[in-house]
């Protein structure tokens, strides 16, 4: 049975600086040799099978700026009784093996994907990070406690990205608590039950503290194009001019793809434009990255909608890239993971 340890509702208020529509954390061994766990939204359709999805972000969180978002457990791991962000486990579904503890014998490395765009990997060697207990955990989760508050590791201009972990089932808490701080939002549930020193509202969870800022989004435009590739190596190709200011004409953007299927933008609603550090600033543009929705026409026929990101990773375009999600109704009729433009270049402007 699951007990609420705390709730929280971001409403997707007028003046959201940036919705998170989508998370991916993979945990992997730093040598590649034994088993990596990845954790995804509920929604995220390149999030590879076998996958545990502890959070349903419900098409999206929207953060005004200094608001925050946590996300950590939400339940119990189906047919075990691990938590599902049990990152310094590694725990996963893999009924072979569900926990491979991150250790200074077996270190661990850690990725992290917000809205498609990769916004941090863990440090090189084997220190590791706050998600992985900085790779001292012990085989057979001893005594040792995880417990530890929030570090900041991303700034992508839109929002900060901090990682914490909850432990208030190993041991005695360290001075600073058992709980990152804060630690409240719609996708933390403690679990009932007996633990170690817990009795109830029981964690072993890494936690991602995700938190708004202001971000420019009325200046500048994007112009360019290209193709990349579907999973099943379908080629598909986009043309596009858009303005950060979706008021700003024109907006366009079209995709083609194959046997013959076309959508065409007629509606950018919106649109967010930011700057993000990771990526090489392209030349004389205030911006990096242009992160969108819309409504348009798939084969000729309107009720289509998209989603999209596309980045100038600065000249000659062999860093660019794209990604895009286009559905009617319910149904995506296309998805594109994020990947580098196989031909062609998007240019950022002023």
């Amino acid at each position: 049975m699951l007990g609420v340890a705390a709730l929280w509702f971001v409403p997707a208020v007028a003046n959201a600086q940036v919705t998170i529509s989508s998370v991916k954390v993979t945990v992997a061994s730093v040598t590649g040799i034994t088993k990596t766990a990845v954790y995804c939204d509920s929604a995220l359709a390149t999030c590879a099978a076998g996958a545990v999805r502890p959070w349903n972000l419900g098409g999206g969180v929207s953060l005004a700026v200094g608001q925050t978002l946590v996300l950590s457990q939400t339940a119990f791991l189906a047919g075990t009784s691990e938590g599902n962000f049990d990152t310094s486990d590694r725990v996963d579904a893999n009924p072979a093996g569900h926990v491979q503890e991150c250790s200074q014998v077996d270190p661990c490395k850690v990725a992290i994907e917000i809205n498609g765009v990769q916004v941090y990997t863990s440090p090189a060697g084997n220190g590791g990070d706050v998600l992985v207990a900085f790779n001292q955990d012990v085989a057979g989760n001893g005594p040792f406690n995880e417990a530890h508050q929030y570090v900041q590791v991303a700034d992508t201009s839109s929002f900060t990205l901090a990682l914490g972990y909850a432990d208030n089932e190993h041991s005695a808490c360290p001075a600073s608590g058992c709980f990152p701080n804060p630690f409240s939002g719609p996708y933390v549930v403690g679990l009932n039950g007996t633990f170690g020193i817990c009795h109830s509202n029981c964690f072993d969870a890494g936690a991602l503290l995700i938190t708004g800022l202001a971000v420019q989004t009325g200046t500048g435009r994007m112009t360019g194009g290209g193709s990349v590739f579907t999973p099943d190596g379908t080629r598909v190709t986009h043309g596009f001019e858009l303005h950060c200011d979706v008021n700003d004409l024109p907006n366009n953007l079209e995709i083609n793809w194959a046997p013959a299927n076309n959508f065409h933008l007629d509606v950018l609603n919106t649109a967010v434009c930011t700057n993000t550090a990771a990526i090489q600033a392209p030349p004389d543009a205030p911006f990096d990255t242009f992160v969108g929705t819309g409504t348009g026409k798939l084969n000729g026929v309107s009720g289509a909608t998209i989603a999209f990101t596309l980045v100038d990773g600065g000249e000659p375009g062999t860093k660019d890239t794209a990604t895009y999600v286009i559905k009617v109704g319910a149904q995506t009729v296309l998805t594109v993971p994020v990947a580098f433009l196989d031909k062609g270049n998007q240019q950022a402007h002023k």
